[in-house]
């Protein structure tokens, strides 16, 4: 039996290509129920420290305003990929207490040199001179799932997602087919949301690292 999928309803249309990307292996990027990132929420936090003193030395690098999702289309993904390896490129890894004699200090980069925090900023800072909503563009802190190590990586709020920039990898990828355990996420309102670690961490490990950033 054949089914005409052009006089079904719009849902059961979509439900139909779902089903048929599926059969092959492939997922369209609507139809992906794990696309956004949304994991257990324990508990509501204020910005870190580091990133605080930032956004009282230039608070207009932390004010997260207009749409707090975007449309996903080619040219925004050409973009994030030239944004992301560009200044991958142009901004040299070194650590804060090379550059400022301090453990955790959080600022764009200076000089060409910066942290994870700092490469974050950054690519924020470019995105938001392209037009972008500082509201779409929210920091993360994470721990790599092999390395153990923390992490500081910007996200990106699409319709088909949330995909991260990240100083490590010139690729963007979406959230869920990272090498990343997400720890905190900032929020539109300038709050964090902290996630629920106890999955991964029950695997042997008994403390996280300090989630300092570097």
């Amino acid at each position: 039996m054949t089914t005409d999928v052009s006089a079904t309803a719009p849902e059961n249309r979509r439900a139909f290509i779902a089903a048929a990307f599926a059969a092959i292996g492939c997922q369209p990027l609507w139809g992906a129920d794990d696309a956004r990132l949304r994991l257990p929420i324990t508990g509501i936090e204020p910005r870190i420290a580091p990133y605080e003193e930032f956004c009282r030395r230039q608070p207009r690098h932390c004010q997260l305003t207009g749409r707090a999702t975007i449309p996903m289309n080619e040219d925004l993904m050409s973009t994030l990929r030239r944004v992301n390896t560009r200044t991958n490129r142009d901004i040299r890894f070194a650590l804060d207490r090379e550059i400022h004699g301090a453990e955790d200090y959080w600022t764009l980069p200076v000089s060409g040199y910066g942290d994870c925090e700092d490469i974050a900023l950054e690519k924020r800072h470019r995105l938001t001179r392209l037009g972008y909503p500082t509201a779409a563009l929210r920091l993360a802190l994470v721990f790599h799932d092999r390395h153990m190590t923390s992490h500081c990586i910007l996200t990106i709020e699409t319709d088909a997602g949330t995909f991260l920039m990240d100083s490590q990898d010139d690729r963007v990828t979406r959230w869920d087919r990272s090498p990343y355990h997400f720890e905190a996420r900032e929020r539109v309102d300038g709050l964090w949301d902290r996630f629920d670690q106890s999955d991964w961490w029950s695997n042997g490990v008994e403390d996280p690292p300090s989630p300092d950033g570097e």
